[in-house]
This record gives structure tokens, C-alpha cells and sequence, in this order.
């Protein structure tokens, strides 16, 4: 299963917008797998320890939430809000490392207490940052003007393309170099 788990981290580092021909269908593939795989590591453990005792260990309450997360990420759709929390599977790595390697566990308990015991800390850096967004958006308010017309014939010549040398290429991989406002 650290197999699948480390495979599934190295095939999310893996993608990147526009995708490249061909590897995207890969790339869904592989995931649909690993999918698989993680539904059937959850089925075995849920039969094994039984309900109760699954959603009461941690670590396996934390991979079956992910592994729940996933299937209805994959019926959803890859564009769904649930996208984000494919970062939780990241997790999974450490999770599985904590209790393979114990001193490797100390470490993370010591991290994890650490970042309990900075939580007023943590609650006033949030203020400081949204005072400072505020600021910063009532001090730059009127600072910056960006005109981002719909046609952009006027900056270039009629017929000239933006991004020379990709004449043949589809349309989404020819606008990294279009300027843009935002």
C-alpha cells in the first residue's frame, strides 16, 4: 500500500495546466487505480476491525475520510470544489511513515503540539495579515488601472500572433504570453 501511496503523490506532482497531450489520459487512468486500490484497502480494513473500530483509530479514520473524499471527488467531477482536498492525500505519506518509524512519530507528535499550543498566536497573525490586506487594498485602491480590452488589434499588428511559433497548436497553449491584467 506505501507503494500505491508514494505512486499516488508522485502522479499528482506530475500534473500541470495545460496538460500535455496524451499524459492527462494517463494520468486519469493511473488515478482511477490508485482509487481502486485505496477503496479496497478501506474495504478489507472495515471488515478486518470492523466499523467501530475503524472510525475509531485515527489513522485509519483519516484515510478512510480521504478515500471517501475521493470517490466523491471522481463522481463530482475533476473540476468540483473538492479538487483542493486532494492535498490531504499528502498527508497520507506521513501518516503511514508515523507508524512504520517511531522516532518519526515523536517528531510529528511534537509538531502537531507545537502548532496547538500557537493557536492564539496563529488567531492574532491572522488579524495583523487581514488588517494589512486591508491597508494595502485601501492605500493601492486607485493606484492601478489595467485596460484588458477584448481585442487586442490595436497592440499588435491584424493577423500577428501573440506567442510566435505556436501557429499549429491548439488554443488553450497559446496564451501564456498573452499580458493580462489579472
Amino acid at each position: 500500500i506505501m507503494l500505491f501511496i508514494v505512486s499516488n503523490v508522485i502522479t499528482m506532482m506530475m500534473e500541470s495546466f495545460p496538460p500535455p497531450r496524451g499524459q492527462q489520459d494517463v494520468l486519469d487512468v493511473l488515478e482511477m487505480t490508485f482509487l481502486v486500490v485505496f477503496c479496497g484497502e478501506m474495504a478489507v480494513l472495515l471488515m478486518a476491525l470492523g466499523p467501530r473500530g475503524y472510525f475509531t483509530n485515527p489513522v485509519t479514520a483519516f484515510d478512510g475520510t480521504i478515500v471517501i473524499t475521493s470517490v466523491v471527488q471522481a463522481c463530482v467531477g475533476q473540476a468540483g470544489p473538492l479538487t483542493a482536498l486532494r492535498t490531504l492525500r499528502l498527508f497520507r505519506v506521513l501518516n503511514k511513515l508515523a507508524n512504520r518509524w517511531p522516532s518519526f512519530k515523536v517528531l510529528l507528535k511534537a509538531m502537531v503540539l507545537t502548532a496547538i499550543s500557537l493557536n492564539y498566536w496563529l488567531i492574532l497573525f491572522a488579524l495583523v495579515l487581514y488588517i494589512c490586506t486591508l491597508m494595502a487594498q485601501t492605500f493601492f485602491a486607485t493606484e492601478f488601472h489595467f485596460n484588458d480590452p477584448d481585442n487586442f488589434d490595436f497592440v499588435t499588428n491584424r493577423g500577428d500572433f501573440w506567442c510566435a511559433g505556436t501557429e499549429g497548436l491548439d488554443i488553450s497553449y497559446r496564451q501564456d504570453c498573452i499580458p493580462r491584467a489579472n
